[in-house]
C-alpha cells in the first residue's frame, strides 16, 4: 500500500472536493481519482460514495480514515526521529555491563557511534549482575550486557546474542584435575565448589546447579564469592566456578589452573546477551547494536 495514497486520501476528505484537494496536492484531478481507485481496489472496498458530487465517506471509508490517520501520525513521527538522528539528534545512551566482559569491544562500538553522532551523550558503567536487571526494568539504563540466564524470565525485553562462553573451573596447581586439559561433569562429582553469590546472580547460580543436576549430582558449594575473581582466588578451598570472560584478568595467578568443562549436549554453555526493553523509544539502541555486531 502506497503511503502517498493514504496521505492524499486524508487530504481529499479534509477538502471534501476533488478539485480543491488536487490543487492543494499540486496534481491533476484525474491523477488523484486514479490514486483513490487504486487504494479502493487494493482494499477491496469503496471508501467514498462515487455517485455523489461532493466527497462522502462510506461506512468502511469512515473506519479506514481513522486508521489511516494513525498510520500517517506514526509515519510522520518516524520521519521526524530519522531527521533528528541525521542532523545530530541530542540524545543519550546508557549501557550497563559486567566488568569481566571484554570491555574493548563494547567501548569501541560506543566510540564509533559517538563519532557518527557527536551530539550523543553516552554513559558506560559496570555493575554486578543483580543491579543489571533492576536498572533496566526501572529505566535507569537503556542496554544491559549480561548473561542470558539472568534475563530469561523478563517480559517485554528484546535480546541480541553477543558471544558464547563455556563453563570453566579453576583449581590449584596441586589438585588432581590440574594435569587435565579439560574435564567432564562426571569428573566434578564429589568435589567442593566455590560459586558466585546466589543473591548477586541468581540466574547464573541456578544454571550451574541445573547443569550439575542434569549430569547426575548436586554441587557441594562450600563458599560463595562476591565476584567471579574472588571465586578464582578462593580456589584453594575447592573448585572455583567461572566463565571464559573472567579468566583473562586472572591468568596472572600462577598458583591456579583453568579448565574447560566439556559436555556433548552443550549444557556447559552460557550466552552473553545485550538486552533492552521493547517499549524503549531511544533510537540509539538499535544503532549501537548495529555498531557492536559489525
Amino acid at each position: 500500500m502506497d503511503i502517498e495514497y493514504i496521505f492524499n486520501f486524508i487530504t481529499l476528505v479534509e477538502e471534501k472536493n476533488f478539485i480543491k484537494a488536487a490543487d492543494k496536492l499540486f496534481m491533476s484531478q484525474s491523477s488523484l481519482s486514479r490514486q483513490i481507485n487504486k487504494l479502493e481496489n487494493e482494499l477491496g472496498i469503496h471508501l467514498i460514495n462515487h455517485k455523489k458530487r461532493t466527497v462522502e465517506l462510506t461506512k468502511a471509508g469512515k473506519i479506514c480514515l481513522a486508521e489511516f490517520k494513525e498510520i500517517a501520525e506514526v509515519y510522520n513521527r518516524m520521519n521526524t526521529k530519522i531527521s533528528e538522528i541525521k542532523s545530530g539528534y541530542h540524545g543519550s545512551l546508557k549501557i550497563c555491563y559486567y566488568e569481566t566482559l571484554e570491555f574493548k569491544r563494547i567501548a569501541n562500538a560506543l566510540c564509533c557511534l559517538n563519532n557518527k553522532y557527536p551530539q550523543l551523550k553516552s554513559y558506560l558503567y559496570n555493575e554486578k549482575f543483580s543491579h543489571h536487571i533492576s536498572s533496566l526494568m526501572n529505566d535507569e539504563t537503556d542496554i544491559i550486557v549480561t548473561l542470558a540466564c539472568e534475563t530469561d524470565k523478563l517480559e517485554n525485553v528484546e535480546y541480541e546474542t553477543l558471544l558464547e562462553n563455556k563453563l570453566k573451573i579453576v583449581v590449584p596447581n596441586n589438585h588432581k584435575l590440574a594435569q587435565k586439559k579439560s574435564v567432564s561433569f562426571s569428573d566434578l562429582n564429589n568435589e567442593k565448589f566455590i560459586a558466585y553469590n546466589q543473591k548477586l546472580s541468581p540466574g547464573f547460580h541456578d544454571c550451574f546447579v541445573n547443569m550439575c543436576i542434569n549430569h547426575g549430582f548436586y554441587p557441594n558449594v562450600v563458599k560463595y564469592a562476591k565476584t567471579m575473581e574472588d571465586a578464582i582466588v578462593y580456589a584453594g578451598m575447592g573448585i572455583g566456578i567461572c566463565l571464559g570472560t573472567t579468566t583473562s584478568k586472572a591468568k596472572s595467578l600462577k598458583l591456579t589452573h583453568f579448565l574447560d568443562v566439556e559436555a556433548e549436549d552443550d549444557t556447559n554453555k552460557f550466552n552473553w546477551v545485550m538486552a533492552w526493553k521493547k517499549n524503549n523509544p531511544n533510537p540509539f539502541i538499535k544503532l549501537y547494536i548495529q555498531e557492536l555486531l559489525n
